[in-house]
């Protein structure tokens, strides 16, 4: 099967993302709330659009994140942000899962780079951030870490093989964990929606490479079967 014709399937969460913006811009806020709850929905079509064997551990992952935007929606400033990280969490937890059915070997010396740029990147925020986070201190340094070991097994497995396409879940972590930063600050720092639609832009990003990057995996293990 040829992706590629397929990708028209995308539609539908361009549209939803667009709508998102768009009613932010012009203070629909139930539209704006509508729209958020979609994303994962939208995206969760289009990976089931392109993959004929979809994985039921990438399911549960936007099953996850899906959750967490739900939480995180409806009470940014209550004991549900702790949910939402947990959910958050959890996604990742799936996807190390996935990722780890596969690598085939363990390269050290790639690992370790990639944990020494996330390692890096959590010093920097937590730096920043750390000391507004308050009972959500450990939270935080946790999820960083499991974000900093999904980030380091994707740069890993794109120098294993060096594929353009191996380098989008390396990408989409990273710009998720932007996406998450953003979220700190508006719910931690700043009190308010600062960065509403840089939390779009870049959530969307995520979603679609994290996505693409399995979908080509599956297609890559039948064309091996």
């Amino acid at each position: 099967m040829d992706t590629y014709k397929k990708y028209w399937s995308i539609a539908p969460f361009l549209f939803i993302c667009l709508a998102n913006i768009t009613a932010y811009l012009i203070g629909q806020n139930d539209l704006q709330t509508i729209t958020k709850m979609l994303m994962v929905p939208g995206v969760f079509w289009f990976y089931l659009s392109l993959d004929k064997n979809p994985s039921y551990l990438v399911q549960i992952a936007l099953c996850f994140s899906w959750i967490g935007d739900g939480l995180y929606i409806f009470n940014p400033h209550a004991i549900y942000v702790k949910c939402t990280v947990i959910s958050y969490f959890m996604m990742y937890v799936f996807l190390i899962v996935k990722t780890h059915q596969s690598i085939k070997y363990f390269t050290f010396r790639y690992f370790i780079m990639g944990l020494l740029l996330f390692a890096s990147y959590l010093a920097v925020f937590l730096n920043r951030v750390y000391v507004h986070l308050d009972d959500m201190k450990i939270y935080a340094i946790v999820y960083g870490l499991n974000t900093s070991y999904v980030g380091s097994l994707a740069l890993m497995y794109f120098f294993q093989f060096q594929s353009k396409l191996r380098i989008f879940l390396f990408f989409g972590v990273l710009i998720y964990s932007m996406r998450d930063v953003m979220l700190t600050f508006n719910t931690k720092v700043f009190d308010r929606e600062f960065f509403t639609i840089p939390v779009t832009i870049t959530y969307a990003i995520a979603l679609v490479l994290i996505t693409l990057f399995f979908v080509n995996e599956s297609h890559a293990k039948s064309k091996n079967d």
